[in-house]
């Protein structure tokens, strides 16, 4: 895959500068409590309640036939007694007592199921803009821009894939929960990003009606690029891609993304979201990366 191995190289090239020395005794150790953390994280209990779809277009025909796009919102709750989603309990609850969310999604789906290839490919936007058409779909004289939705080669419409969208973000398409806090400001639990991917992608590979997709998907995988490289990086090690007790994601393509992690686990005043950044000695998400020696 063209996208693919030039993503792969990108990444390669990215490295952390001042990084500390460290004996392998210490290494392991480090890389033992992250694996400990991850095993020891619980998400949260959540389940997606609606897919809400509000617009529907033909996007062209390709070698396993023809696809449509589908434009909407998925919408789920979330019990607010799990921990893992910091102040997720001081949010507003609905008459079952769950707290909810509701974010944009779109889909590419090939009309025909038994043409498309049984895989799930889930972009998560950067900043609000889908990547993987740049990423996979972008021709070698004009290279796309991201949030092009144009399907420009067709390389994951022809190999069969369905594409999922599922925006997560503060100010970015994603309606998150939120509190007032003692001072009167309300707050936006951004953490609930991590749920909203999580559920969408689990609902799509494995629900029932009326899960368009249902019956037609064996494997999943999730792309991000920087910030949704740290993103998916952040999600695996926070014990995000475990729901109804099994995998979510059977792999992830993560490139451009160096050795930072992303900051939402977090309760942020808004608009903007805690995401909007990237990792410096300054304002350090990893402190294995960004501690000098």
């Amino acid at each position: 895959m063209r996208g693919r191995r030039a993503g792969d190289a990108a990444a390669s090239r990215l490295g952390c500068r001042k990084i500390r020395q460290e004996t392998p005794i210490k290494i392991f150790a480090s890389l033992a409590a992250a694996l400990l953390l991850a095993g020891l994280a619980r998400p949260a209990e959540a389940k997606v309640t609606r897919l809400e779809i509000t617009a529907k277009q033909p996007y062209g025909s390709f070698r396993a036939g023809d696809y449509q796009r589908w434009d909407g919102m998925i919408h789920g709750e979330l019990a607010p007694t799990e921990s893992v989603i910091p102040d997720l309990e001081k949010a507003g609850r609905n008459i079952r007592g769950m707290v909810e969310y509701s974010a944009k999604v779109i889909l590419f789906l090939p009309m025909d199921p038994v043409r498309g290839n049984g895989a799930l490919l889930l972009d998560v936007p950067n900043r609000g803009k889908p990547y993987a058409n740049a990423l996979y779909n972008s021709p070698r004289g004009l290279p796309l821009q991201s949030g092009n939705l144009e399907p420009g080669t067709g390389f994951l419409e022809d190999q069969g894939f369905a594409i999922a969208e599922v925006h997560w973000e503060l100010g970015q398409g994603a309606d998150l929960p939120r509190f007032t806090d003692p001072d009167g400001k309300t707050r936006f639990v951004e953490g609930a990003g991590f749920a909203i991917v999580r559920d969408a992608g689990d609902f799509l590979a494995h629900a029932a009606a009326p899960n368009p997709l249902a019956g037609r998907i064996s494997r999943a995988i999730a792309t991000g690029k920087s910030q949704d490289g740290r993103f998916l990086k952040t999600f695996l090690l926070h014990g995000f891609n475990q729901a109804e007790g099994r995998r979510v994601f059977d792999g992830m393509h993560v490139f451009v993304s160096g050795a930072g992690l992303l900051p939402i686990l977090r309760s942020g005043t808004g608009p903007g979201s805690s995401a909007d950044g990237a990792p410096s000695f300054a304002q350090p998400d990893s402190p294995a990366c960004t501690t000098a020696s």
